[in-house]
């Protein structure tokens, strides 16, 4: 019997992001139900040592990777291989779907997930996924949004390809919707009423609506469906990454009229910053964003830029490592500050943030919550905004968290 061998990249090269995947490849489990439909064997490859060493034309060999630095591990460990080992498998044999490339099977949609590869991956060598067992799926896919890092840059347009019922393969285990841009897609509001049924059908099913909301545009009609829809998901994630767009800022104050305070938002910092004064002015731009959201409610997530193609190195690493390190959303507390449990060790890089921060090192020095309880917080990050050159969005009386007022 031919096999097809599916290479889960991101599992093989765990090391470098030792935390993922927490969930099992979309992908590949689609191509495991189709395959095996068509008489095929299949075998996981999650771990090194199960690479086959052996090239053999009858079958079939297909890899998947979400994180491009795993892809290039990937590479120059099967390129090594082949130099030391002699393996006859070598790259060209393995058709690898990345963020630039797409898995040769198209007609796949209408399969559910074979989840079994991963189950036996388990009870053989105890693998552990932190997000696993569970149900994976796609309602829609693809994006209207052209943005130029991302798989789906060349699409034009967002499709339907599941519902709910047939996501829910794993009976009583939680969904989780991997759609790249379900807010975008012009039939937003069937979809959200479809997740909402559902969760009234099963009040004990988690439901985890993976990528971002898209707060470029929030039609009333939208927000009105996924408010109905937030009593049944997690966490909803949107991005500020640049400080500029600060209408993005006035639409996550929109959406939490709808879906209350259960709103992360990732904010990116880091990116193509050279001298001191970008450095000073990028941190204003991050503290800007982080406090207007702390202030309504939101939980901040720190990202720092990374970029895998290796052209830009940042000369404030260890300084970003650090800070990122103390502000933290999931770590902050009431007093929290640049000292926090800071090793001594840090202790250079601590002082060395707060001069170049000059005369806002407040921003690091007072703990978080006299600066949120502030009379003159929306004072104090007007002054922020006016350095930077952004224009202030002061918030609405009515959006303030109370208990970030009394607690912090």
């Amino acid at each position: 019997m031919a096999i097809v061998y599916l290479f889960d990249i991101d599992l093989i090269e765990r090391k470098r992001y030792p935390m993922f995947p927490k969930l099992p490849n979309h992908a590949l489990m689609k191509m495991s139900a189709y395959y095996k439909q068509k008489g095929y064997q299949i075998k996981l490859i999650y771990l090194p040592k199960y690479i086959p060493k052996e090239y053999n034309p009858e079958n079939k060999y297909i890899g998947s990777a979400l994180y491009s630095g795993n892809l290039e591990n990937f590479k120059k460990r099967i390129n090594y291989l082949n130099a030391k080992h002699k393996i006859t498998l070598n790259l060209t044999h393995i058709h690898i779907g990345t963020p630039y490339n797409t898995c040769p099977i198209t007609d796949l949609e209408g399969l559910k997930c074979d989840y079994t590869e991963y189950d036996k991956m388990i009870k053989k060598d105890g693998i552990k996924m932190q997000w696993y067992p569970s149900n994976v799926g796609f309602l829609t896919r693809g994006c209207k949004r052209h943005c130029n890092f991302c798989v789906n840059r060349d699409r034009n347009e967002i499709t339907p390809v599941s519902n709910m019922e047939d996501i829910y393969v794993k009976k009583g285990r939680p969904i989780y919707l991997l759609d790249d841009n379900l807010f975008a897609s012009d039939d937003a509001v069937k979809y959200f009423n479809e997740i909402t049924e559902f969760g009234k059908r099963h009040p004990n099913i988690k439901l985890s609506l993976q990528n971002g909301i898209d707060c470029r545009v929030m039609p009333e009609d939208k927000l009105q469906a996924l408010g109905r829809a937030s009593k049944y998901l997690g966490a909803l994630h949107v991005a500020w990454d640049n400080v500029k767009n600060v209408y993005i800022f006035k639409n996550i104050c929109k959406l939490k009229k709808y879906v209350g305070s259960n709103i992360a938002c990732y904010l990116l910092l880091g990116e193509e910053v050279y001298t001191d004064e970008e450095f000073k002015k990028d941190i204003l731009a991050f503290f800007y964003r982080y406090f207007q959201l702390m202030k309504i409610g939101a939980s901040p997530i720190n990202q720092l830029y990374e970029d895998d193609r290796e052209e830009y190195q940042n000369p404030y690493w260890d300084l970003y490592t650090v800070f990122l390190k103390q502000y933290s959303f999931m770590h902050r507390g009431r007093y929290v500050n640049i000292y926090r449990e800071l090793p001594p060790n840090y202790l250079p890089y601590a002082k060395k943030i707060i001069k170049l921060l000059g005369e806002y090192s407040w921003l690091v020095e007072k703990p978080i919550g006299n600066i949120l309880r502030n009379p003159k917080f929306d004072e104090n990050m007007k002054d922020i905004a006016d350095y930077i050159g952004i224009k202030h969005y002061s918030i609405p009386k009515e959006l303030y968290v109370q208990h970030v007022k009394q607690d912090l």
